[in-house]
């Protein structure tokens, strides 16, 4: 072999050997740009799946509070709702507890008192009974007690015994007393058996339980009917 061939396969190794080299370098490229790329997307994934995970996060936290904070508004508006109901309520029950005051200055007064007498007497159904009245009142009662008896005789065929009391009365009416101070605006409370036995017939103790009964209509016609009632009386 000559030197020219020994040069011709030299040349032919040398080039082979950078071919190979070039492909193997072309062939590190590629799976570097594969791994970086993957890596990349990984990467890329992982904080986009961090980040969607806080957004959510961050809106149920906003969502929660909206829905807390329309809840204290709601709630707000019904205790509103609530409390000026029950101002109206109440303006209705002062409206009726001042014109009982009126009631003992009309010509009927005296009938009436008798009638809450014998009420009284029809309901205990007692032998003894105690009347209990305003001081001012006991020039009303004392002639009409065996008016009373009679009465009471013949709707029931029992007999009754009245005794008035003269050591203890009730309240004086709102118009010999200061604002404030306890009242009574007419009326009478009957006790038997030693005070075991009770009837207020009071004028203020039938408007509290006229209110307590008649509350549902009066609330009925001040605001309509409850969308969220389901039973009525």
């Amino acid at each position: 072999m000559n030197e020219d061939d020994v040069n011709r396969q030299l040349k032919n190794l040398i080039s082979f050997i950078k071919k190979e080299a070039k492909e193997r370098v072309d062939e590190l490229r590629d799976e570097g740009e594969q791994e970086f790329n993957s890596e990349k997307n990984r990467i890329i994934q992982e904080n986009k799946a961090k980040i969607n995970a806080e957004f959510e996060k961050r809106k149920k936290a906003l969502e929660a509070r909206k829905k807390i904070a329309f809840s204290n508004e709601l709630n707000h508006a019904r205790l509103g709702s609530l409390k000026a109901r029950e101002e109206s309520l109440q303006e209705v029950y002062a409206t009726a507890f001042h014109s009982l005051a009126a009631i003992e200055k009309g010509p009927n007064y005296p009938t009436l008192l008798i009638n809450l007498i014998l009420q009284g007497l029809y309901l205990i159904r007692e032998e003894t009974v105690i009347i209990v009245a305003r001081q001012e009142d006991i020039a009303i009662i004392r002639p009409k007690l065996q008016n009373i008896v009679d009465t009471y005789r013949e709707k029931t065929g029992d007999s009754v015994n009245l005794v008035i009391d003269d050591r203890h009365f009730l309240a004086p009416s709102p118009s010999s007393v200061a604002e404030g101070v306890a009242s009574c605006a007419g009326g009478v409370v009957l006790s038997a058996r030693e005070g075991r036995i009770m009837c207020n017939n009071t004028f203020e103790q039938r408007l509290n339980l006229a209110y307590e009964n008649l509350l549902p209509s009066v609330r009925t016609s001040l605001f309509g009917a409850s969308s969220s009632r389901r039973h009525f009386d």
